[in-house]
């Protein structure tokens, strides 16, 4: 256990202070299609207590500290009771457009912060006929306990790799902890007092590469704001939004992707933002508006995590949020699928040489050796704060490399959602790769952006442009 409260990181307790205004819900999650009549949400249960139990953080609660005087603390939650987290709700209709109104409604309510921040519901209903029996089995989990990389370690934790059983051993129990709840008083003492040791440890394991990418930051931050940052405020990717979202996905098989990687060269990353762009440009182009001359500005995440052979980040045991992110501009108006593929893949090229992730990740850990006080008044704000430059976020998250299965079904398809980054970006897209095939979960805020469809349709559309053009390259 560590030393003194567990409290969030800095990035995790933004995401914390973001959904304060009610409307962006700061949660992730996702769900599988399985085979098989649909489980009650009793057996769900008792499958993921003995699981459940051994990841501290999803029987802890998220409390604010007093006065806000630091970032917030993870605390044992008394009596929790799995069950009060696995429920089930029935689609409005079978099928795709049934399926994805009932996940868009699940992502419009935010979690309830008087327990941990989690929850799991059966959705039933979606088969289209009676010998065609499916279920989907959905996960919402708050953003500052998880990132997509630890976000798929539980999914390994929380689903079987076999139909009889998991095969390999749970996790250890953690050891057993003080649980006893400690007073207000004693919990604004420890976030004060706590200040200068915090600081002070901080700066000690600052890494030294820290200090160096520090003195980029400012070359990197004009870079951003002369190229990637100027607003399009008359953009409707960009403005309020409204506190619930619309959900569509698509899939592509990853045959598909490698077969246009061989022909046209790139990585999996650069067909995948491609696609995407055309899928934003047949939304706009679907509402008669002009694309010429406009440029898609959009977050790219990237993970800070180690990685294996392949180029895939890998875990390392923590559940807190451990990414930084490209801010590529990409243009609307290239007809030309291979052009714009040729484009994307020059331009993140550039993007990687400029260490603009680098840059990102330095102004991280920079913030988080500011006293508690100001780290959190500096969150607070920041959450709070209008932008309308970046347009959308799109994630690629590496999924389970193994069949997965619940109570004996296996999982055929899995789908992510992520919230669109706040505050001013009304879409998100992320890419979830499972079962040889690329699931495009579209997340959107259904006041401004109910035609999410149309984004969905463009990325298949662009998807078999790229295939047909190599597919003549190779004849």
């Amino acid at each position: 256990m560590p030393e003194g409260p567990d409290r969030m990181s800095a990035l995790d307790a933004f995401f914390f202070y973001t959904e304060e205004d009610g409307r962006n819900h700061m949660h992730v999650g996702g769900f599988a299609l399985a085979d098989g009549t649909a489980p009650s949400a009793e057996e769900v249960a008792k499958a993921l207590a003995p699981k459940i139990a051994r990841i501290p953080r999803y029987t802890q609660l998220a409390r604010p500290a007093p006065l806000h005087v630091n970032r917030p603390e993870w605390v044992p939650a008394p009596d929790f009771d799995i069950t009060e987290h696995v429920r089930t709700v029935t689609a409005p209709e079978p099928g795709h457009d049934g399926l994805c109104r009932v996940v868009g409604d699940l992502i419009s309510v935010q979690l309830d912060r008087a327990r941990p921040l989690w929850e799991v519901v059966v959705i039933d209903g979606i088969s289209d006929g009676p010998s065609d029996d499916q279920f989907a089995i959905f996960w919402k989990i708050h953003h500052s306990m998880v990132d997509g990389v630890s976000g798929t370690q539980l999914l390994t934790i929380l689903f079987d790799d076999s139909p009889d059983g998991p095969t390999t051993e749970l996790p250890p129990l953690p050891a057993g902890a003080d649980v006893a709840p400690r007073s207000r008083l004693r919990s604004t003492t420890d976030a004060v007092t706590g200040l200068g040791k915090e600081a002070v440890g901080r700066v000690r394991s600052l890494r030294p590469s820290t200090v160096t990418k520090a003195a980029r930051v400012g070359a990197a931050g004009l870079a951003l704001t002369r190229r990637n940052l100027m607003p399009d405020l008359r953009s409707p990717l960009t403005g309020p939004i409204g506190p619930t979202r619309s959900f569509d996905f698509c899939a592509i098989p990853f045959a598909d992707v490698k077969t246009v990687r061989g022909a046209f060269g790139g990585t999996v990353n650069d067909v995948v933002l491609t696609i995407v762009l055309d899928g934003f440009r047949e939304l706009l182009e679907s509402r008669g508006l002009e694309v010429k001359g406009k440029h898609l500005r959009l977050m790219n995440p990237v993970a800070l995590r180690e990685r294996d052979a392949e180029g895939r980040p890998l875990g390392d045991g923590t559940m807190e949020t451990k990414a930084s992110a490209l801010m590529p501009r990409l243009p609307l108006d290239v007809d030309d699928p291979v052009t714009r593929l040729e484009f994307v893949r020059g331009h993140l090229a550039e993007l990687k040489q400029t260490a603009q992730a680098d840059a990102v990740s330095a102004m991280n850990e920079i913030q988080a050796v500011l006293p508690g006080t100001l780290n959190a008044i500096y969150l607070r704000a920041s959450s709070a704060m209008p932008q309308r430059s970046l347009q959308t976020t799109v994630t690629n998250v590496h999924g389970p490399t193994i069949p997965l299965y619940l109570l004996g079904r296996p999982l055929r398809r899995i789908a992510n959602y992520a919230p669109p980054f706040p505050v001013g970006a009304r879409s998100s897209i992320t890419v979830y790769s499972y079962n040889g095939e690329l699931v495009f979960g579209i997340t959107t805020d259904r006041e401004s952006l109910p035609d999410v469809d149309r984004i969905a349709a463009g990325i298949q559309r662009s998807m078999d442009e790229l295939l047909e053009r190599a597919a003549v390259l190779n004849t």
